[in-house]
């Protein structure tokens, strides 16, 4: 069952549920702010030259639990029951689409003409065309979520818990796997499910810490920061005034960057979620904290097209 409370007097059992197997709730009162820095910098169009740029210092702040969507059934919920008066503090945090910083810019440049050549030059040197995106932003949050049940609610969304005085980052997770990885998140940071229970053998006694919600708090930790370029090069050879072709190649994050779990790639939404498969829950997972093979964004691509003008 998710998000129901458990009858204190039930020794921590649920209540017998002659309805149904599973309850699931749609919340309808999450409580949102946004708050924004937006500067705009625009060059019209003058001596072939135009750009445009956008820059954006933001925060958004709600208490949606992690993973959730505002509308519909989901597979998260809050660690918290329903009805829990805690549950707002609880879930309340960065956004899930919060991204600090974020720039946008775009520009394109038309070579001059060059009029006192022969007919061969003009044709080979006149009418380029250069033009370009750039984006960047600061990494979206995220959530370490223990990936087992210890707070004897049955929801199974309980987070992680930090290991006072320990770096949650670390460039070294990947030491000893032999397939592509790529470092981000420290599994030492965080209790192990086997340390958390190390004390709970037989019964709760005050040397154990559950149950519990774990201490981790909603999006306190932060993907990558991502960065994108993508640039366009066109040539125009006019025949007539009525007829004239351009060819034009395309490339998309020319550079070949790796933005890893991104919010979307070329055919679609992926990670649509705040939740990353195989990277933020903890109990049994090798792969926690780590990049593998799926989790980055698009590759470079390359397009070449022709376009005729009548």
């Amino acid at each position: 069952m998710a998000n129901c409370t458990v009858f204190l007097g039930s020794g921590g059992a649920f209540l017998t549920n002659t309805f149904s197997s599973t309850v699931q709730a749609d919340i309808t009162d999450v409580n949102a702010s946004y708050h924004a820095l937006q500067t705009t910098i625009e060059k019209h169009m003058s001596h072939g030259f135009t750009f445009l740029a956008n820059y954006t210092f933001s925060k958004s702040l709600d208490d949606l639990p992690f993973g959730e969507g505002v509308s519909g059934f989901d597979t998260a919920y809050s660690p918290l029951p329903f009805n829990d008066p805690n549950r707002h503090a609880m879930d309340y945090g960065p956004s899930g689409f919060d991204h600090t910083h974020a720039f946008t810019g775009s520009y394109v440049w038309h070579s001059p003409a060059i009029r006192n050549s022969s007919t061969f030059l003009r044709y080979l040197l006149n009418d380029y065309e250069i033009g370009g995106i750039v984006s960047a932003a600061s990494g979206r949050p995220i959530t370490v979520l223990q990936g087992t049940e210890l707070s004897s609610t049955g929801i199974s969304q309980d987070r992680g818990t930090f290991i006072s005085g320990v770096d949650p980052y670390s460039s070294d997770s990947c030491t000893g796997v032999t397939t592509k990885c790529v470092s981000w998140l420290n599994p030492a940071a965080f209790m192990t499910t086997a340390a958390l229970k190390a004390n709970c053998v037989a019964t709760f006694t005050p040397a154990c810490p559950l149950p519990t919600f774990g201490n981790v708090g909603k999006n306190v930790l932060r993907l990558p920061k991502t960065s994108n370029w993508d640039v366009q090069v066109s040539k125009y050879f006019a025949f007539t005034e009525r007829w004239k072709l351009q060819l034009r190649a395309e490339y998309f994050n020319v550079l070949n960057h790796p933005n890893f779990a991104p919010e979307s790639i070329r055919t679609g939404t992926v990670n649509g979620t705040d939740q990353i498969s195989a990277f933020d829950k903890l109990n049994g997972n090798s792969a926690f904290g780590t990049f593998r093979a799926g989790q980055a964004g698009d590759p470079r691509v390359a397009q070449l097209a022709a376009k005729l003008f009548f």
